[in-house]
């Protein structure tokens, strides 16, 4: 299935994610949070590809960004 490739490539920049916050430079730990930020994007558009989202969770999640932004 085609949500597999997308948990695939989430998990490959989690496992990228905890080896640079494991290592005690600075930078590192940006690089690790950048990291975990696209392994959980990737997951979203992983289980976005298993079931349609409706027009009012599209509308929520707007709301729900702009606020946060």
């Amino acid at each position: 299935p085609v949500y597999y490739y997308w948990m695939l490539a989430g998990l490959v920049f989690c496992l990228g994610g905890d080896v640079f916050l494991a290592l005690p430079q600075k930078p590192m730990f940006l690089l690790g949070l950048i990291s975990f930020l696209l392994g959980h994007v990737l997951y979203v558009f992983g289980f976005l590809t298993l079931a349609p989202v409706s027009a009012w969770a599209q509308a929520g999640s707007l709301v729900v960004i702009v606020i946060s932004t």
